[in-house]
């Protein structure tokens, strides 16, 4: 059994998808901790979690 055909899937990475929107829509919020205490949730850009991301990515890179 297929699953639904719309809308398209795309052929992309989450890194990738993560790069577009950080170079579209650097200054936009992408992410916000989910803590109960709204006075301490941290946010995130878009351009903040890309840096965060690839940051990562070289720490596992080096270490593996």
């Amino acid at each position: 059994m297929a699953g639904p055909t719309t809308p398209a899937v795309r052929d992309i990475t989450l890194g990738r998808l993560l790069e577009q929107a950080a170079r579209s829509a650097p200054d936009r919020i992408a992410l916000i901790s989910g803590v109960p205490d709204p006075a301490l949730r941290r946010q995130w850009t878009y351009a903040e979690l890309h840096r965060e991301a690839q940051r990562t990515a070289r720490a596992f890179l080096g270490r593996f």
